[in-house]
């Protein structure tokens, strides 16, 4: 199955506990063959985020930098629509650093959620990340 995130902040997938599932990620030129920005490309980046940018209040602070893809599985159902209390809730001591590739197996059952490492400002983010998950 393959997820683009061109217009949406973040992707959420049900999944079993104990399923095994691979992550992989990269620049979609079908939607913006500039990658991602967070900040009206005063920064770009793939999925792999923006090397040593680290923001405060982001997600993924403080292990994640900034435009990486990250995810979280949790029983939190978000539905069609998350708010910043709610993102805070999913990914707050449950992220994962997904970057350009990651593959595990999910420790419950619940939601895989993926998302841009950013703060929750989205109205200057640009561009796009083509996702492709896999499960077997």
């Amino acid at each position: 199955m393959s997820q683009n995130f061109c217009g949406k902040p973040y992707f959420q997938l049900p999944i079993n506990a104990g399923q095994r599932y691979r992550v992989d990620a990269w620049i979609d030129a079908g939607c913006d063959s500039r990658g991602w920005s967070c900040d009206n490309w005063g920064t770009r980046s793939g999925p792999a985020g923006v090397p040593g940018y680290f923001v405060g209040g982001s997600l993924g602070y403080p292990n994640a930098p900034i435009g990486m893809l990250i995810g979280a599985i949790t029983q939190v159902d978000a539905g069609d629509s998350m708010d910043q209390t709610e993102a805070q809730r999913i990914f707050t001591n449950n992220v994962l650093l997904i970057g350009e590739r990651y593959e595990a197996s999910s420790p419950l059952q619940g939601f895989l959620y993926l998302i841009f490492n950013d703060t929750w400002s989205w109205g200057d983010n640009k561009g796009s990340t083509k996702v492709r998950i896999t499960l077997y």
